[in-house]
């Protein structure tokens, strides 16, 4: 392990690089990141099984499962039901300060990272396969943030998955609202990833759809539409680097505590229900403890006053 337990307490070192050992293609294409949420609740009841059962039956194949290695909610089913197989193949990146819920006898720790997208960045090179179950706000940043991996590198395979198709509906609508307006090439918002609804549609998926290089290159063009004015954002209709972007922010602010909180414009109403859709599913759910019109602002332009 690169971590080293003192008096009980993970002591760390900054970024080191996973060992190769978990990044080769051939373990890439055997690991799976397991993502949701990271406490329990009576909603998320056959999720946790669903995930429970995602990662037994990964590790009886003789392949891995990543998580972030919290003990409840869906990283903590999804832990246990790697654990229970083989503890080897029970991987773990860990974010820093930790919550104190870690359990890292039964895994093994690649690394320990300050923010969540180096955690994700990690995710995504230790792992081909992107299983996302319900979250919070968190969660919805990493999803965006693994189709913005899966856009930007089409030569290093990507399979994602939704699990719940009722809960990431919006989601799905915000992409395909991006398409609908030029913001991904047409037939793009399809390719991204899956959705399904249970242990036996997960198991059957046999193909994932691939992003060529020339809608690659046409991502690449794109620019955040952001305006920041001191702590105020105001995001105006983009693609999937926007969209990444906002979803960070939101998280941001969700656990921000201070003075220097953002604060957080969505410019046009209709362009971003999908994601409005989103937010108010999971805070419905009771994954969002904070409403959504809390967390940002649902205008149109001429709504608010950009200053020059």
């Amino acid at each position: 392990m690169l971590l080293n337990l003192v008096n009980s307490k993970l002591s760390f070192t900054a970024k080191i690089k996973i060992d190769c050992r978990y990044t080769s293609p051939e373990v890439r294409n055997k690991t799976t990141a397991i993502l949701g949420a990271s406490r329990s609740s009576e909603q998320l009841d056959r999720f946790e099984r669903i995930a429970y059962n995602d990662a037994s039956s990964t590790v009886k194949r003789n392949e891995y499962i990543i998580t972030g290695c919290g003990s409840n909610g869906i990283m903590g089913a999804s832990y246990r039901g790697a654990a229970n197989v083989d503890k080897e193949h029970n991987l773990a990146v860990l974010k820093a300060p930790l919550w104190g819920d870690e359990n890292t006898s039964e895994c093994e720790v690649l690394g320990t990272r300050k923010t969540e997208t180096s955690r994700i960045n990690d995710f995504d090179e230790v792992a081909e396969n992107k299983h996302i179950y319900p979250g919070g706000a968190a969660t919805v940043a990493e999803a965006a943030r693994f189709v913005l991996l899966k856009l930007k590198n089409p030569e290093k395979p990507s399979n994602i998955t939704l699990i719940g198709k009722q809960e990431f509906k919006g989601i799905q609508e915000q992409y395909q609202s991006m398409e609908n307006k030029g913001y991904l090439p047409e037939g793009t918002a399809a390719k991204l990833f899956n959705i399904v609804d249970s242990s036996e549609e997960l198991d059957s998926i046999s193909e994932f759809s691939t992003i060529s290089k020339t809608n690659s290159e046409f991502f690449e063009e794109e620019k955040i539409n952001l305006e920041k004015q001191g702590n105020k954002f105001f995001f105006k209709e983009g693609g999937p680097k926007t969209l990444e972007r906002i979803t960070r922010i939101v998280a941001i602010k969700k656990y921000a505590k201070g003075d220097n909180i953002p604060e957080i414009y969505l410019i046009g109403k209709e362009f971003y229900k999908g994601l409005d859709k989103q937010y108010k599913q999971l805070f419905e759910m009771g994954l969002l403890d904070t409403a959504p019109e809390k967390l940002y602002h649902l205008v149109d332009e001429n709504e608010v006053n950009i200053q020059d």
